[in-house]
């Protein structure tokens, strides 16, 4: 297969809202992805022939960046593209000269933790109820950290 990671543009952000709402509890509207690249957060796109499998959008001020939203179709879920694109992501920050590096992710979520680790990202903190959950109630947010 053919894949490709490129910069994410306007148009890409249907495609990737249609993913994000398959594997996000709460996921980003349309809106929000134009939002945040329309106000200078950057996104990469990872595609196979063509089709739109995956996603990153963070954003950098000063020299600190901040992964928004990463996600990867249901169905191309383990398979290292979630990794390619964080790896990605990580190169374009070391680029522009950024210092550290952060995210959040719910506590519940320890799929996603190993991958972070994997990528030298240390837990740093903790926001109490953080975010929804679909049954009403609350869940922590671990903030992690990653020097570069």
């Amino acid at each position: 297969m053919n894949e490709i990671i490129r910069d994410m543009g306007l148009e890409d952000a249907g495609p990737v809202q249609t993913i994000e709402a398959q594997v996000h509890t709460h996921p980003w509207s349309l809106g929000n992805f134009l939002d945040t690249l329309r106000a200078g957060g950057q996104g990469l796109v990872l595609q196979k022939n063509g089709a739109t499998l995956g996603y990153a959008v963070f954003t950098a001020v000063l020299d600190e960046g901040e992964l928004l939203t990463l996600g990867v179709a249901p169905s191309f879920q383990r398979q290292g593209l979630g990794a390619r694109l964080l790896g990605c992501v990580l190169q374009r920050a070391r680029e522009v000269k950024l210092h550290r590096f952060f995210l959040e992710v719910r506590a519940s979520n320890a799929s996603a933790q190993a991958l972070y680790a994997k990528f030298n990202f240390q837990p740093v903190g903790r926001r109490r109820n953080y975010y929804a959950t679909l049954t009403g109630q609350r869940e922590d947010a671990l903030l992690w950290e990653c020097a570069l």
